[in-house]
Order: C-alpha cells, then structure tokens, then sequence
C-alpha cells in the first residue's frame, strides 16, 4: 500500500467509525509530518515498513522544534493509522505496537485550577444579564461533568433530564455516547438558563435545537466559548492559561482529590482506556497520599494498632 492509498484509506477509515470531522482533520494533518518523512525515506510501499524505521521516525521526531505534547500527538497518529492497517488486513502484525511516545509518564500538562480559583471563575458572568446566566450555566456544566468542548456544542434540549440529573452525551470521542451525571449547582443554573433565557433566545431560530445559543438563536461555537473563558479568567485575576479543556482536567483532578475512583472517573470523562485517565493520579501525589492514608482500611488499622 502506497502512502497515498494509505492517506486516503485512513481517512475513510476514521469517517467510518464516527470519528469527528475536527478529529480526522486532526489526524490527517498530524500525518503529513510522516508522509513527508516517508518521501524523504524512498519508503512507497506502508507494508514493508519494520518497527526498526518506525523507531527511526520516532527518534527524528523528537528532534523537531515543536513542543513535546505536538511530538506525542504525531507519535499516537502514527499508531493509529497502523493500527488501521492491521484492521483492515493490510498487515499481519502491528509494528507500531508499544511504541513510546514522548509524553509517556509525564503527568498531566498543566495548568490546574484550584478550588478558590475554580469558584472565582465560575462567580465571574453577571448573572442580571441574560448572557450571564447562559454563561454561568455553561461553566458550571462543564466543570461539573467534565465534558468536552466538542461535546458541549453539540448538546441538545433533549440530552438534559434536570430531574434525573443526567446528561446525554451523543457524540462522545470515537462516536461513543455516554451519560454523565450534573451536579446540584449545574442543574439549578441549567434550569434558569432552560426557563428564563433559552426560550427568548430560540426565539429568532424556532427549530434550532442545540442546547447553548446566542442571542439570535445560533448555536455556540469553539471560539465563542474559548473567548468566553478568556474574558471570565481575565476577570477573575487568575494568571493560568485556562480553556474548556482546563476546566475537564480540573473536573476530573477534583474528584480524584475527594477520594473518586478512577474507574468512575474513566467512565465519566468517557475514556476508552483506563492508561489515559490514570495520569491523573499524579498530578496530585501529595493531595492523593494524604486521602489514602485517611480512608484506606489498611491505614485506619496501622494508626489504631499506633495508639495502644
């Protein structure tokens, strides 16, 4: 299989399984680094490749200027598309498997907030407005459930049951969906978004039914939100880079520091593989520690046996 074919195959490859389009986009663009490679390499046929020059390719990425998180990102597409090729017959064996990328044991990429600032942030749209209470309900969601961006956008009416206090996720990574349970303060602000604005805002587009809209009835879009967040972390004086994605690291980073499993944790942030959500166990090894040694029945024994 020439690069080409394999480029194109790929892609229809992605598309099939549900992947979403700023996915394959995604992985069709981290690859061009490869094929450019492969070019550089003679290699015309994906099939003859041995894991010895894909250990070469690995090496020669780590050697670009881009930053380590951009060198894992190529590594893993890398895996991907072999992994594609051992799925659809093109290869016996994979010889992709357990190749390391740069990030391999590197903990979670910071920043994380903490909870005073996580509360500054959240208090920070004027909820007399009625942008503010979109706002506020939208922050309060995504902390609360740790979803993604992609996955807030395309939320719908229907994916909220305020009385159950559930949250359908339709279009999760992979095209999997998963439920996820919304907080007591999430829900109260959903609910005033959903009563007092939402209608006023479908308003201008009757039949739109994304969850979030703007004020003339469109759904909201990546930058919107990522302005948003912006403005409000500005606002609250909090000098970390923060996104939608700080905001599901903070999620995810605060249950875990409550004593959350991380089994549970895997299934609500809609994780395909428990490796992905267990770096979380070290962004806060101290916070971790000091919640073992509080709750674990072993600990418990040690410190009663301690004071005989």
């Amino acid at each position: 299989m020439t690069p080409d074919e394999a480029r194109i195959e790929f892609r229809a490859w992605l598309k099939l399984r549900n992947y979403r389009p700023n996915s394959v986009i995604g992985y069709t663009r981290t690859l061009n680094c490869f094929w450019a490679w492969l070019s550089n390499e003679g290699v015309t046929d994906l099939r003859s490749m041995t894991r010895a020059q894909l250990q070469r390719y690995a090496a020669y990425v780590q050697t670009l200027a881009v930053s380590r998180a951009t060198q894992a990102v190529r590594i893993r597409a890398l895996k991907r598309l072999f992994s594609f090729l051992v799925e659809s017959n093109y290869l016996l064996m994979n010889p992709a498997a357990g190749l390391r990328d740069p990030s391999s044991g590197q903990p979670l990429p910071k920043p994380i907030l903490t909870h005073a600032e996580m509360k500054r942030l959240l208090t920070q749209p004027n909820t007399s407005l009625a942008h503010g209470i979109r706002d506020r309900a939208f922050l309060e969601l995504l902390y609360s459930t740790g979803i993604r961006i992609g996955e807030a956008i395309a939320l719908t009416v229907y994916d909220v049951d305020l009385e159950a206090g559930l949250l359908k996720v339709q279009l999760g990574k992979g095209g999997k969906g998963r439920v996820a349970p919304i907080g007591k303060e999430a829900a109260r602000w959903l609910r005033e978004y959903l009563e007092k604005i939402r209608p006023w805002h479908n308003g201008l587009a009757p039949h739109e039914r994304r969850l979030f809209l703007t004020y003339q009835g469109h759904p909201l879009t990546h930058s919107t939100i990522e302005m948003m967040i912006r403005r409000y972390t500005r606002a609250a004086q909090i000098k970390k880079r923060v996104t939608c994605h700080t905001l599901r690291h903070t999620c995810a980073t605060h249950l875990l520091e409550a004593g959350a499993d991380v089994v549970a944790i895997k299934e609500l942030l809609g994780h395909q593989d428990l490796r992905t959500t267990q770096i979380y166990t070290r962004v806060r090894p101290v916070e971790v520690k000091a919640m073992h040694q509080a709750t674990h029945p072993r600990e418990q024994g040690l410190r009663e046996r301690r004071g005989n």
